[in-house]
């Protein structure tokens, strides 16, 4: 990755660029899992089917909450003016 952000400004552009990445991600787990319960629902019944739905669900659902930390984060930092923990 690139060197740190140098000011408040540049942090705020790194973390609107993360918002838009983590809802990127999250728009593509949510086509995906409406695309594997359609198969699903039109196909016969198995444990593979169910595994998949499973799987896209907690996809979904990891990538519904990166988006909220993301936006948070950066809710937080340009309203507040809290800066991101060192981790995130």
């Amino acid at each position: 990755m690139g060197s740190a952000p140098q000011s408040r400004l540049e942090l705020e552009d790194l973390w609107r660029n993360r918002v838009h990445e983590a809802r990127v991600r999250y728009l593509k787990a949510r086509e995906d899992l409406l695309r594997v319960r359609l198969n699903y629902a039109h196909g016969v019944p198995s444990r593979d089917g169910q595994y998949a739905v499973v799987k896209a669900q907690r996809i979904e659902i990891w990538a519904l909450e990166a988006y909220s930390r993301a936006m948070k984060i950066l809710h937080d930092l340009q309203v507040d003016g809290k800066l991101p923990p060192p981790d995130a």
